[in-house]
């Protein structure tokens, strides 16, 4: 039996503000249909272990250091279900390993991955340093980080919408909205995290990342076929070298062969 758990009144704040496909905040409404002068609205109680109409079991992750201990408390989906589409840090379980893995699961540990879905908080030494929600494994509504000491502060706080964070620009292919194009990174208006790229069939071209509203790091292309590496790009070390110019330092053709690399073009340039 665990000693940490979610209790009821925090079964009840997860339920407060898990948002619907809409990303609203409010809790499902509806309106008595027996005949009646007042007509009170009620409040449907959500199902337990149901999120988002998909049902779920509960899983935990204990890890011990010292003396320190945490925990990671979450729901895991009782019936497989493909993770959510075109989002590349996909959270899932390792039921013989008992660890949460964050990106692609590989085919060879299919029959151990569960996909997260649901309310999620990460606990140490029994205070909270993590909370928020999953959606098909991608983050969803809103997480809120903690530091630990004798009360619990607020140290971050954000925003996602089914993996992205809630002010990401984020274009389509289609009309409808179910084919991503492109994800532009967006937190507190300024862009931030990771850039995302796909074609119309759904496969990941090239992927970066941005700080302080800079490219930061190597960003890669990928051809279509296999997600084989076609060119590798070196941009600014942080979100401050504001003057540093990216330039190309590899590029292969669809074998996997190189055929440029920036080092051995510089050390001809020197003979």
């Amino acid at each position: 039996m665990l000693a940490v758990a979610f209790s009821a009144c925090q079964q009840k704040r997860y339920y407060d503000y898990i948002m619907d496909d809409n990303g609203t905040d409010k809790p499902v409404i509806y309106k008595d249909t027996l005949a009646s002068d007042k007509r009170k609205e009620r409040v449907k109680k959500p199902k337990r272990k149901t999120f988002y109409g998909i049902k779920t079991r509960k899983a935990y992750t204990k890890t011990v250091k010292g003396r320190n201990v945490t925990y990671e408390l979450f729901y895991i989906l009782k019936k497989p279900q493909p993770p959510q589409p075109f989002v590349k840090d996909i959270y899932w379980f390792h039921t013989k390993r008992r660890q949460v893995i964050v990106g692609a699961i590989p085919e060879k540990e299919k029959r151990y991955a569960k996909i997260m879905h649901g309310p999620y908080r990460k606990v140490l030494n029994k205070q909270t340093v993590e909370e928020g929600i999953f959606y098909l494994g991608a983050k969803h509504g809103r997480w809120e980080k903690y530091e630990t000491g004798e009360q619990e502060i607020l140290a971050d706080k954000l925003k996602y919408y089914k993996g992205h964070s809630k002010e990401a620009l984020i274009t389509y292919y289609d009309l409808e909205k179910t084919k991503v194009k492109e994800v532009i990174p967006v937190i507190n208006g300024k862009k931030e995290g990771e850039y995302l790229f796909f074609t119309p069939a759904g496969v990941l071209i090239e992927t970066g990342k941005y700080e302080n509203d800079i490219k930061v790091g190597q960003w890669k292309e990928f051809f279509e076929q296999k997600g084989r590496i076609k060119k590798i790009w070196q941009h600014a070390p942080d979100g401050f070298a504001t003057s540093f110019v990216g330039y190309l330092m590899y590029e292969y053709d669809f074998n996997g062969i190189m055929t440029y690399s920036k080092e051995e073009e510089d050390k001809k340039k020197k003979k």
